[in-house]
């Protein structure tokens, strides 16, 4: 309600109001969601596997004030390697930021790299959350399928004792094995034996290979952990 009042003049003084009715205007909260993202599937062993994890506002919010926090709860299976993103300060599995977040905008993406145990389940689940901002408190879940790596062959080599000069039946066993975290052996494997200056080859056997000169091959499938049977090298020294 206005008033105003004129007086003087030699006139009364006389009075009027004004109504104006106030509208009471309705400010949008802020909105907040949050998406877990990767590509394709990890790898049993894998040390560099990684997530895009993304907090955008709706775009009928409001403005986003104070803080926003997102929260990586790392499935077992997978260890914490590190987290970070352009414009948010990051410690263990959080990252915090405190500029505004307009309506339909989407703060720079979080990059959460992750290590792969080699026994881990073969389907697991990140799980992001984002809170603050005044938004209510949004969570994401990724499911993630874990795969065994490619073959990954060792071989060693083993002898027992010394070996005496003149010697015509020393030995080596030599034994090829895969990698507990990969997939199974495909083609053709090969094993060749370099002998050191001094000691001259007999002989390459072991049960099913197929040896010649310094080498030796085989093409059945080599599971995962496992070894095929050694070969046995006999040398004259």
């Amino acid at each position: 309600l206005n008033w105003v009042t004129v007086s003087g003049g030699g006139s009364p003084t006389v009075s009027a109001s004004d109504t104006a009715p106030v509208t009471t205007v309705q400010v949008a909260s802020p909105s907040l969601t949050v998406a877990s993202t990767h590509s394709g599937s990890f790898q049993l062993g894998q040390t560099n596997a990684t997530y895009s994890v993304t907090v955008t506002n709706n775009p009928s919010a409001g403005a986003t004030t104070g803080t926003v926090t997102v929260t990586d709860t790392i499935p077992s299976g997978l260890s914490l390697v590190s987290m970070s993103g352009t414009g948010w300060t990051c410690g263990g599995n959080t990252c915090a930021r405190g500029d505004v977040l307009n309506a339909g905008a989407s703060y720079s993406p979080i990059t959460v790299t992750v290590s792969v145990a080699g026994n881990a389940s073969a389907l697991v689940i990140n799980s992001v959350t984002v809170s603050g901002g005044g938004s209510a408190s949004a969570t994401s879940n990724d499911p993630t399928s874990i795969v065994a790596g490619p073959p990954a062959l060792s071989v060693s080599s083993h002898h027992s004792g010394s070996f005496v000069p003149g010697e015509t039946s020393a030995g080596y066993l030599v034994v090829v094995s895969n990698s507990g975290s990969s997939q199974p052996t495909s083609g053709t494997v090969t094993v060749t034996d370099t002998l050191p200056a001094g000691l001259t080859l007999v002989s390459l056997a072991g049960t099913g290979w197929n040896c010649s000169g310094t080498s030796c091959t085989r093409s059945d499938a080599l599971g995962s952990g496992l070894s095929y049977p050694p070969i046995n090298v006999t040398v004259s020294v």
